[in-house]
């Protein structure tokens, strides 16, 4: 998702530290942005994966929590030697869609995004 926050600061740039949930076994998993060699294959700034979960749904209208996985932005990341990776959630969004666009964005697959 776009984030206004990571635009401001540029990111995402080289060595940034951002969080991604698995699809399988819902396990958080910790990576490190590598910025492409080539500078035009940059993704424009401010695009970061989101952690997105559905709230509730009332009277058609979807209510999404939306937090930046990036690192001092939505989470905070930190690691230790005997804890391994802790990533905390620090800030929070709620966005209202109805539920026929929320179904729609569910089902799109092809963003042509990757990190």
């Amino acid at each position: 998702m776009f984030c206004q926050k990571c635009f401001d600061e540029q990111r995402p740039h080289d060595g940034m530290l951002f969080a991604v949930l698995g699809t399988k076994n819902n396990k958080v998993w910790v990576h490190y942005y590598e910025a492409p060699y080539k500078r035009e294959l940059i993704k424009p700034y401010g695009f970061i994966p989101a952690f997105i979960v559905v709230d509730k749904v009332v009277d058609g209208i979807v209510h999404l929590l939306v937090t930046c996985s990036a690192n001092e932005c939505g989470t905070d990341i930190t690691y230790t030697k005997e804890n391994g990776w802790k990533v905390d959630i620090v800030k929070t969004d709620e966005i209202k869609i109805p539920l026929k666009e929320y179904l729609v964005l569910e089902k799109f697959t092809d963003t042509g995004f990757k990190l």
